[in-house]
């Protein structure tokens, strides 16, 4: 049987440069899991001990190889996957280095255990620090399972870049999760010690993968996208403008079904929601872009996470564009601009280069001024938002009859009323006097809420109905990890199986929030445990999140006698000029600044 791995070469080899691959335990991962999609795996098993330093295998059922080709593919530059120096310019196949297994090998014990349909038995591979040990014949399911022990034992420089297990062990899920969003027809188990954390059944449509690894909850907050321009095809699932995130932690781009990170489709996203959301929020993004091979270069980086595009401008344009289009469509919002150009035919392009010339005239004019969920009539979530009527149905929102305040400016204001149910409006001797209502309201919860926690008079208010929440198998895995600290605010969350809780008590000033978002917030403060700020900043993320969903809102409508009672607790804070995210409670105007404007002076 003539083999199908074939040492590259030499001038392939060269233009491969391939360089250091791993990086840490998730990128043995990756590459593994790359090399089984390669071999028409149907189903991968991730498992992973510790922080995968010490063991991990990735097990598949595709073709599998022979004893020769298991031999070659130790070999520095062997591959099955790229024959000439032409296929470096149109990559279709996932892990195409010959790079991967050497690589690991190199630094680390591996034994590969690889099995063809058509042969009665399977070949076993030992290898270390990049010498093989044994080979042998063995009884094995067909398919390739490799096992990686002790990774960087004979570069112990290396360990020391490693961070915790809890760090690497979400490094490892984030490549599982992208593995499996970009292959919906593929089944996907992650098991860390002897449990299963990720379980993604394979033959699903993909709405149905990004349920089972996000959430039922989140999926319905989802939007699909489809937009085609010549040989361009943008797929996937948008978040609605009222369904936004801390950070871009749910933001994936996948090429070609490959997961990146690129700043141009990055910035094209936020781009395309800009106005859409307040300040400081993300959109949710899940977006699969089909392009010729040839128009992208996906060897540019060792790990294969970022790409360059022969167009980048175009590219860019038509990702906004798709957007937008499908945001104006969803939401019915006839000012959103439309595209008018067309995308020329296929015998109208000379070049690559026409695609830029196709977008490059689209103007995208700021669109909206929208405060959170304010976007779109009739689309707020009102089990989320504070509706008005009876004053003890807001949080804080009565006379106080503390002790003096600290300084009586707003509490001497003359109340006017609201304009755009959004702006409190006010007024002095001489002067006019805005003020954001949600901003306000929110530098005053978080005082609430930071003095109740600093003297451990929290509040708690027992749920009479608990709230079932869902969270993803990363979320769900970080919040066992904070049960006792979150406690600690208020929120009394209980593992209900799987990655379900139970929430059973929140702070009493949160009675009235949408505890799915809130949670999803406070999730996100806790997400990257690399970047965990001391306890003090933690501390005031936290309670910046509560104060944020306990607050009233824009398009709130709010009484006199509230909106009095407002101003007064105003002077009870400390720095009531901005809301804990640093934006400005207040602005002014003079009579006569106004006269000026109506030229009476």
């Amino acid at each position: 049987m003539s083999s199908r791995i074939k040492v590259l070469p030499e001038k392939v080899a060269n233009q491969i440069a391939a360089g250091e691959v791993i990086e840490r335990p998730a990128s043995v991962v990756k590459e593994l899991v790359e090399n089984a999609l390669d071999a028409q795996t149907s189903r991968v098993v991730i498992e992973v001990r510790g922080s995968g330093q010490g063991y991990i295998r990735v097990t598949d059922t595709g073709h599998g190889m022979n004893p020769e080709e298991a031999i070659l593919a130790f070999e520095r530059h062997a591959t099955s996957k790229v024959a000439s120096l032409e296929d470096l310019f149109r990559i279709q196949t996932f892990g195409f280095r010959g790079e991967a297994l050497p690589s690991i090998a190199s630094v680390s014990k591996v034994s590969l255990t690889s099995k063809m349909k058509e042969m009665l038995t399977g070949v076993r591979v030992e290898v270390q620090g990049g010498k093989i040990l044994k080979v042998e014949e063995v009884a094995a399911n067909p398919g390739t399972s490799v096992e990686v022990r002790d990774l960087f034992y004979n570069t112990p420089a290396r360990l020391k870049f490693l961070k915790s297990t809890m760090t690497e062990l979400s490094h490892i899920s984030d490549v599982v999760i992208d593995e499996a969003l970009a292959h919906p027809g593929i089944s996907f188990t992650l098991i860390h010690n002897a449990r299963e954390t990720i379980q993604a059944a394979g033959g699903v449509q993909p709405l149905e993968r990004i349920a089972s690894i996000f959430g039922r909850s989140f999926a319905r907050e989802l939007v699909e996208v489809h937009q085609e321009a010549y040989q361009l095809v943008l797929t996937g699932f948008l978040g609605l403008p009222s369904f936004h995130r801390a950070n871009k932690n749910y933001q994936k781009i996948f090429v070609n079904r490959r997961p990146i990170r690129d700043r141009v489709l990055s910035h094209a996203i936020q781009e395309a929601y800009e106005t859409l959301m307040p300040k400081g929020r993300y959109p949710v993004a899940i977006l699969f872009l089909q392009i010729p091979p040839e128009w992208v270069d996906v060897n540019v980086h060792p790990a294969k996470v970022e790409v360059r595009f022969l167009d980048q401008k175009g590219v860019h344009d038509f990702i906004v564009d798709a957007i937008r289009n499908t945001l104006r469509n969803s939401l019915k919002i006839s000012i959103l601009p439309s595209f008018h150009g067309e995308f020329p035919s296929s015998h109208q392009l000379d070049s690559k280069d026409s695609i830029r010339q196709a977008v490059s005239n689209t103007s995208w004019p700021a669109i909206l001024s929208s405060e959170d969920r304010s976007l779109v009539p009739g689309r707020k979530d009102k089990s989320e938002e504070w509706q008005g009527g009876d004053m003890e149905t807001c949080p804080t929102l009565t006379q106080s009859h503390d002790s003096e305040p600290p300084h009586q400016v707003f509490s001497t204001l003359r109340p006017i009323g609201q304009f755009h149910e959004t702006y409190i409006l006010a007024q002095t001797s001489d002067e006019l006097i805005l003020i954001d209502q949600h901003a306000a309201h929110e530098r005053v919860l978080y005082e609430e809420f930071k003095k109740k926690l600093k003297a451990s008079k929290m509040d708690i208010q027992p749920l009479l109905f608990p709230v079932t929440l869902e969270f993803s198998y990363r979320e769900s895995h970080l919040l066992s990890e904070h049960l006792e600290f979150l406690s600690k605010y208020g929120l009394e969350l209980e593992p209900f199986g799987g990655s379900t809780y139970i929430l059973k008590a929140v702070p009493a000033l949160l009675m009235k929030a949408n505890y799915p978002r809130l949670l999803a917030d406070v999730v996100d403060q806790l997400a990257d445990p690399e970047r965990a700020p001391d306890p003090e900043k933690k501390m005031d993320q936290i309670l910046t999140v509560m104060a944020c969903h306990a607050a009233v809102r824009a398009n709130d409508s709010l009484a006199l006698d509230q909106i009095t009672a407002l101003l007064h607790q105003m002077d009870q804070v400390e720095l009531p000029y901005t809301c804990p995210h640093g934006r400005p409670t207040t602005f002014k105007m003079s009579v006569y600044e106004l006269e000026k404007k109506f030229r009476r002076t």
